[in-house]
């Protein structure tokens, strides 16, 4: 079952109410969407480890780690957790130890524009992102792994892809959050 809750503009205190109840909770959505900054904060309140999927993935010089899966279901092992991110290979591990999902889906102009802001700031900052790697301007607008482009082209499918996912019937344990208004979750990052 998916419960909207962006349609209230209270949505954000029943919310975290609920979420209080689920010891392992996910978050989907497309890149840029602001899981990473959700999932950390909601971890915080609720005292649980923040997952970072991305963390886990990229090795140095953006290369995807070998142990990946194996460190995935190690953090996932553990008794509370909120974990972020959109890896296929990883998807029904995490889901499926998952009890709540909450998914940041929002309008394409939204994401691209916080996709672009996003890459812009790092790029400038060249900060530093996980295990040295670091966004540059060039390869964020002018190569097709930049993330800015990365969005534009995954946005739809992804969308697609995990609203396929949520109606399978590996994941009906799931109790399913769907968040389409950003101001309701940056209400539960307040």
């Amino acid at each position: 079952m998916t419960i909207d809750v962006s349609t209230r503009s209270d949505g954000a205190i029943p919310l975290l109410d609920r979420l209080r109840r689920h010891q392992r909770i996910v978050l989907a959505g497309t890149s840029s969407s602001g899981k990473t900054t959700l999932a950390r904060a909601l971890a915080a309140k609720l005292g649980y480890r923040h997952i970072e999927l991305d963390a886990l993935h990229w090795g140095p010089g953006w290369q995807p780690r070998e142990s990946f899966r194996e460190e995935v279901a190690a953090a996932t092992a553990e008794t509370t957790w909120v974990a972020e991110g959109n890896y296929k290979a990883v998807r029904e591990l995490v889901w499926s130890r998952a009890t709540a999902l909450l998914w940041l889906n929002y309008p394409f102009p939204f994401v691209v524009r916080r996709a672009f802001w996003r890459t812009l700031m790092r790029g400038l900052r060249r900060q530093e992102l996980y295990n040295n790697n670091r966004e540059s301007l060039l390869r964020g607008f002018f190569t097709s792994e930049g993330t800015f482009w990365w969005v534009v082209r995954s946005h739809l499918r992804r969308r697609r892809e995990v609203r396929a996912a949520l109606g399978s019937a590996h994941f009906a344990h799931l109790e399913v959050f769907e968040i389409r208004d950003p101001a309701v979750a940056d209400a539960l990052i307040a």
